[in-house]
């Protein structure tokens, strides 16, 4: 009795499976090819290699630099305008961009409802040690960003390779390309030009000119946009000192033996 309500029990599953599969095909042939894609990519496709990581984190949490670096793109002018607030909360730095009826980034104006080039704007960031951060982008219509605006997240994560080079790793995603999956593409190219070409070659010479010494050593002009940057930095060394001056734990009498070659 006990198997064959069992069988019955798999039946129905079977059944709601297959009424699923004719009802999504469609959805489900679209992340089979995405998956597919993604495991067929070049390494390139996924990651890029830059100088230290601090120096990559320096660099998103001071967004100003994008109206500089990617003038026609994610810049413009709206981050040096709008003047950043900072935050540090549970171990976790946040800075905030917020804009009202300002010109947006040129990817931006693109893609607002009536095709305004103002609007309102909030871009955000929250860094969590020692190098991941969350990123928050939403724009629209003046006065109607919560029932028109557009709402993006990115994350950037950073691996160290060694102390000056860095594994970085982005996501992106929006509700936009969400509805519009034929977005994704121009979007990603927009992204992976900022990234690669723009970003990377400037932090690889900020690298080079560092090269091994100490950041603080070489005493950097500091600005009030930097302010992000360099509370994660601080963050980030009260981290690695108290981890640094942790008492190690006590070996057993075994270990003892055996590191001095008495133990078997």
């Amino acid at each position: 009795m006990r198997f064959r309500r069992r069988r019955r029990f798999d039946e129905l599953v079977d059944r709601q499976l297959d009424l699923f599969a004719m009802d999504d095909a469609e959805l489900l042939t679209e992340a089979a090819d995405a998956e597919s894609a993604w495991n067929s990519s070049a390494a390139e496709s996924a990651e890029e290699a830059y100088g230290d990581y601090q120096l990559v984190v320096d660099n998103i949490m001071d967004l100003s630099h994008a109206d500089y670096l990617h003038p026609d793109s994610l810049g413009g002018g709206i981050n040096t305008r709008t003047k950043g607030k900072t935050e540090e909360r549970n171990g976790v730095v946040s800075i905030r961009w917020h804009a009202r009826n300002d010109t947006l980034p040129p990817v931006m104006r693109g893609l607002m409802p009536d095709g305004e080039p103002r609007g309102d704007f909030q871009n955000e960031v929250d860094w969590y040690a020692p190098g991941v951060m969350r990123q928050r982008v939403r724009f629209g219509p003046t006065g109607e960003l919560e029932t028109r605006g557009i709402d993006s997240w990115t994350t950037h994560t950073m691996t160290p390779e060694t102390e000056t080079s860095t594994h970085y790793f982005y996501c992106h995603t929006s509700d936009t390309v969400s509805a519009n999956p034929v977005l994704a593409g121009p979007i990603k190219e927009v992204l992976d030009r900022a990234f690669e070409l723009e970003d990377g070659p400037m932090i690889e010479a900020q690298q080079s000119r560092i090269g091994s010494r100490d950041f603080w050593s070489l005493k950097p002009a500091l600005l009030s946009i930097d302010t992000g940057a360099v509370l994660a930095r601080r963050a980030l060394e009260r981290l690695i000192k108290t981890e640094q001056s942790a008492t190690p734990p006590r070996a057993s009498v075994g270990e003892v033996a055996q590191s001095a070659g008495e133990g078997p």
